[in-house]
């Protein structure tokens, strides 16, 4: 299992990929803000992946530990909102 990590992802989309594998919450939201516009929501949230074999080579590695997810809007202050949401994969 890989360290905690950061990734940022569109709403409704089932892949994080706004932001990829940043040390920290901030670079994550960074990054992300570079791919949305003022105004759009994205989401964020702290991850472990899976280093198993069989998931060398493929583009969606699934989460096996989430924490700290967050809905933020891209603007001159972001605005988060903290979800309950504690699901497995990304």
């Amino acid at each position: 299992m890989t360290p905690w990590r950061w990734w940022a992802g569109a709403l409704g989309e089932p892949c994080y990929d706004l932001a990829s594998d940043c040390a920290t919450r901030e670079a994550a939201i960074q990054e992300a803000l570079r791919n949305v516009a003022v105004g759009e929501q994205f989401r964020i949230v702290e991850a472990r992946s899976s280093e198993a074999a069989k998931y060398e080579g493929p583009d969606l590695v699934p989460f096996l530990r989430t924490r700290n997810h967050e809905i933020l809007t891209a603007g001159p202050s972001l605005v988060g909102i903290p979800t309950d949401d504690q699901g497995g994969e990304g």
